[in-house]
């Protein structure tokens, strides 16, 4: 199993992502910017890798607990105060 703190660490583009946000930034570039930061979590992590965005209702990953997608997303939540989903800035 894949430590989510590990990867966001590892992850060049999600560790570009963060530097690029700030809670001072215009509010339509914060919400562009957790956009294409989701796209590209959803890309990477998403084990369906036929999708463009996380379809939650349907995903036997995620009822059984194995999504690497969420883990990361939660994560980013918890650690990092971003909220890519809700697109919020704590």
């Amino acid at each position: 199993m894949m430590d989510p703190i590990d990867v966001i660490a590892q992850d060049s583009e999600v560790q570009e992502a963060l530097r690029a946000l700030s809670a001072d930034a215009p509010y339509r570039e914060v919400i562009q910017r957790l956009d294409e930061l989701n796209r590209h979590l959803v890309r990477t992590y998403c084990a369906k890798s036929y999708l463009a965005t996380c379809e939650p209702e349907y995903c036997t990953y995620r009822l059984l607990g194995t999504c690497d997608y969420l883990r990361v997303v939660h994560a980013l939540a918890e650690n990092r105060g971003i909220d890519v989903i809700g697109r919020k800035l704590r």
